[in-house]
């Protein structure tokens, strides 16, 4: 379950009560706030091979948002949803395991993690995490860094508002894509 940084320690109180973490993983820029949140941190050193165990109806990730009541409800999402979301993304975007995306929107949100990010591995892809967007920055980083694709069939309003007229750079055999959006607006 991926917490959204921007929150309130209140919001994330009312988070955490409704689904009950044995433990949060945060980096470094945020273990101040993850610590106070009164939940043990994990460890993220190696811990050897993980042992993959579960099926497809399995619940597998829970995505708070706020809806129309604006109080965080929490979406369970089950393996096999987040498989062929990943499947569908790959047909959409034309992802090969020779692409690289570049992903800014953040983690906490579905458009980052399972439209962009998640797909992008399930192919086999390489993943460039941006802390933020800033279009010049990943029009400069796409065209250094080879990128093949940055899909974003899903815009959210603050990557909407920071972009005026995407860049597009030539990059070899493909086109960087700054922003795709295939039908959607």
């Amino acid at each position: 379950m991926p917490l959204n940084w921007r929150l309130t320690a209140a919001e994330h109180a009312t988070i955490l009560r409704d689904c009950t973490p044995c433990r949060i993983f945060s980096d470094a820029a945020f273990e101040k706030q993850a610590r106070a949140l009164g939940v043990p941190l994990a460890d993220w050193r190696d811990k050897g091979e993980p042992q993959a165990t579960g099926r497809d109806d399995d619940d597998l990730l829970i995505v708070y948002t706020s809806g129309t009541t604006g109080m965080p409800k929490g979406a369970v999402l089950q393996q096999r949803a987040l498989l062929w979301n990943g499947y569908n993304a790959i047909h959409a975007h034309d992802l090969r395991q020779d692409d690289h995306v570049l992903t800014a929107l953040p983690l906490f949100h579905v458009g980052g993690l399972n439209n962009q990010t998640l797909p992008a591995l399930l192919a086999g892809a390489r993943v460039t995490l941006h802390a933020s967007f800033e279009p010049g920055e990943r029009a400069r980083q796409g065209a250094e860094k080879r990128v093949a694709q940055t899909p974003l069939g899903f815009k959210s309003p603050a990557v909407r508002s920071r972009r005026a007229r995407p860049p597009r750079i030539s990059v070899g055999r493909r086109l960087a894509e700054i922003s795709t959006s295939r039908g959607c607006r």
